[in-house]
This record gives structure tokens, sequence and C-alpha cells, in this order.
């Protein structure tokens, strides 16, 4: 997940809980056509939540279940060479040592297919000097693991076109989703909101307050400044859009994309903004608001839609 969709989860997140605490459900229940649209919410955030996870074992799981059997294979692959080296010394066989003369560090820096390589020629130079390497405390399971563990380790690589394909499909997915959960807020469940503003005040400002996207990043900007950066593109073709006017609704500060899409806005005071993106032919696209404090940075990307 990129970091805005970091941020609207969370923001996602608390608007379920204060629409769930109990008072907030019996108001809602309450209201019979409401029902569709929150039960809708939830779907798409159970379905973000699930995409997110499904990453994360993926990314994660993944990667420390094979950084795991690639420590155990250079560990057992290492203490057979240093047995073999030392048959070789002792025998003075020099073209056994040659080919055996691996440090430990060529193994740790090696690049997977190249351990996989290394790994082989081991198993394959010591398992007929099992006799001999017995004497050194190496058995003949041990080398014989080293091809358990090359497979093992072998299986857990990733096939770059699986793995591509995979994440591309997961970001297209969030992406999806997010946009639905967007769509479904604003036209919908905001806009019904408002018929709380006046009878109950309490539950339309925690709500409101909800809806705010913070940035939990505290990305350092190193600048005396708050700042909203990012790039506008093309809904369709996602080619860039230059000349689009970037501006905050709160206080009209406002700069235009240049010919990469791409623009900034540097704002003197920690605040909550609302930055919306206009141009000709196409339709009108405002975020939700986002808080961020001096100091801090945040990309906040958009895609614009021709209008029809």
């Amino acid at each position: 997940m990129t970091d805005i969709q970091e941020n609207k989860l969370s923001s996602h997140e608390a608007t379920e809980a204060v629409l769930d605490i109990p008072e907030h459900r019996a108001i809602l229940d309450s209201i019979i056509e409401f029902k569709p649209y929150i039960t809708t919410f939830k779907s798409l955030l159970g379905d973000v939540r699930t995409i997110r996870l499904v990453q994360e074992r993926d990314n994660k799981g993944k990667a420390i279940t094979k950084s795991e059997t690639r420590d155990q294979l250079t560990s057992i692959v290492y203490k057979v060479i240093s047995a073999t080296k030392t048959h070789a010394r002792i025998t003075k066989d020099n073209d056994l040592l040659e080919v055996v003369n691996y440090k430990i560090s060529d193994l740790s820096n090696a690049r997977d297919n190249i351990l996989i390589d290394i790994a082989t020629l081991i198993h394959d130079t010591a398992l007929p000097l099992k006799t001999h390497l017995a004497k050194y405390l190496v058995t003949e399971a041990e080398i014989l693991s080293i091809i358990t563990l090359k497979d093992q380790f072998l299986a857990q690589l990733p096939d770059p076109r699986v793995a591509i394909g995979a994440s591309k499909t997961a970001t297209k997915e969030l992406k999806d989703k997010f946009l639905e959960i967007d769509n479904l807020l604003k036209n919908d469940i905001d806009v019904f909101m408002e018929i709380f503003q006046s009878s109950q005040p309490n539950f339309y400002e925690q709500y409101k307050n909800a809806r705010i996207i913070v940035d939990l990043g505290h990305r350092k900007s190193g600048t005396p400044y708050a700042v909203i950066s990012g790039q506008v593109l093309h809904f369709e073709t996602l080619l860039p859009v230059a000349g689009a006017k970037v501006r905050d609704v709160e206080t009209g500060k406002n700069t235009t994309t240049d010919v990469e899409g791409k623009y900034k806005l540097n704002f003197s005071a920690s605040g909550t903004y609302t930055i919306q993106v206009e141009m000709a032919g196409f339709v009108t696209n405002t975020q939700d608001p986002v808080s961020i404090e001096v100091g801090n940075s945040l990309i906040l990307d958009f895609e614009l839609e021709p209008v029809e």
C-alpha cells in the first residue's frame, strides 16, 4: 500500500469505528434506507484489509521464510566446505582445495542463483568423500541435506513474471477498492450524514473528524512548511496532465501542474487542507481533507476523468 492509502485506511477505519458506536448505530438503524450504504462501506473496507494482509503475507512472510532457508543452506554448505578444505590440506590435494576454496563471505554475499550453484557443487564434491569427511564431524545426512535445502530455497525464489503480475494485480485491486470507497463516502454517506448536523451534532462532528485523513507517516521535509505534492494523471491513459489548476479549498492557495503533471503546495501553518484539481474538459477532482504538520510532506496524486 502507498502512504496515502495507509493514511486513507486509517481514516476509513476511524469512520467505521464512529459508525459502530452503539448509540450511533441505533440512530442509523432507525433509517432503513441508509443501511445498504453502511453495509457496502464495511464490505469494501473488508476487501481492502484482505488485500493488504495478502500483500504483507506475500511480501514479508515469503521474504522471512526465504531468508531463514538461505541462512540454513549457507551454514551447512560452509560446514561441509570447512571439512573438505581440511581433508584437502591433509591429503595435499590442491585441485580439491581449489574447487572448494570459498569463504563464508562468498556465500553470504552471493546472489541467490550463485549460492544455489555453489551448494550443488559442494554437495557433488563432498558426497564421494563422505567417509573421509566423517572424521571432521560432517555426516552423510548433512551432505544430503544440502540438496534438500537447496531445493526448498529454489522453490521460494519467486518467478519475476509472476511476482510482477501479482504486484500489479494487487495494486490495481487496491486502487479500485479505494476509489469505490471514496465515491461511496463522498456521493452518498457524506451527503446523508448532513441530516444529522442539527439533530445529532456530536455524532456529526465525530464523523466529520474521522473523515479527515491524517498524515501518519511523519516524513520530514526539512523545510519550515507543510508540503503537499504529487502528480495529476489522465484517468484512462495515465499520462501526465499539464496546466491543471491545483488549489486548497480552505485557503485558496493554488498552483498549476508542470509538463510532467507534477505540483507542489507549501503551507506555512499546520492544519487540515482539502486539495482540488480543475482542468477544462475534465471532471473536477476533490480529495478528502488531509491533516499535516509543518515540517512534514505528503504525496497526494490525482487522476482526472474526461467529461463525457
